[in-house]
């Protein structure tokens, strides 16, 4: 199994031109958290063989010296992959897949499975990760798989809803009123797939949205319920999955962790 990180977030909405993942909390960067998640999630048991983490070109020396810092905590083999203009998450992952491409100088073959994380979250522990894996039972039912929880205050969060035989995640901006008032079952922004079976819906996305972007949970439209799995996670573990796009959201996480120490 790999393990997709998706880095290529801008800190524009953090005023800074420091990419998000760079930014810390309490001294450590939101890059090196996750690092040690990954590294975490590998000493559980689960078999990580490589880590992609998705990047501004620009910003590669950034990136490889925080890397360099970790050596301490984080040792398993990664590389980088390049997105040189942020057109969402779907984007991000068809950029993986271009990295794959027998025509780069390095190919990769393509893994069996990867597990898909946001460079934005700080607070994911191995636990909830490996949590996330073992409920994929049995693992060959499914092509694809999402964490997601209930939040009262679901604002910036993509919606669950189901139409059967599919699944749709309607995201915050393009949910209608009544979407938004009455579906609180969020996407938390952590996925398991098979990239074989995502591959060919790929070149599929579109940007019909608000943002104008290619977003990664448009997938799910064209995945049959029967393979795809949601995992719950609980009320009291929901904070883990919290993302940080603004100063206010670093500084209310920045709270609630040291509250919680």
């Amino acid at each position: 199994m790999w393990i997709l990180l998706l880095a290529g977030g801008k800190g524009s909405r953090m005023q800074s031109t420091l990419p998000k993942c760079l930014h810390s909390l309490e001294g450590k960067t939101f890059l090196r958290r996750i690092l040690e998640t990954i590294q975490g999630l590998s000493s559980l048991g689960s078999s990580i063989e490589r880590v992609a983490i998705v990047i501004p070109p620009h910003h590669e020396p950034l990136f490889r010296e925080e890397i360099e810092r970790t050596h301490d905590v984080f040792f398993l083999p990664y590389h980088f992959v390049y997105q040189e203009i942020p057109r969402g998450t779907g984007h991000a992952v068809q950029c993986f897949f271009e990295s794959l491409s027998p025509t780069q100088s390095s190919p990769c073959p393509v893994p069996e499975s990867m597990i898909i994380l946001q460079g934005d979250m700080p607070l994911i522990t191995p636990d909830d990760l490996h949590r996330f894996f073992q409920s994929l039972t049995p693992i060959e039912s499914f092509d694809m798989a999402l964490i997601a929880g209930m939040r009262e205050d679901a604002r910036g969060y993509g919606r669950l809803w189901i139409e059967h035989p599919r699944l749709r995640i309607v995201e915050d901006r393009d949910c209608t009123d009544s979407q938004r008032t009455n579906l609180k079952l969020c996407n938390l922004g952590v996925y398991w797939c098979r990239p074989s079976a995502i591959e060919p819906w790929l070149s599929r996305l579109d940007t019909l949205n608000d943002q104008q972007e290619l977003y990664f949970t448009q997938l799910m439209e064209w995945i049959p319920l029967s393979r795809l799995h949601v995992h719950v996670v609980p009320a009291s573990q929901i904070s883990h999955f919290d993302g940080v796009n603004t100063k206010e959201e670093l500084h209310r996480i920045q709270d609630a962790y040291g509250h919680s120490k």
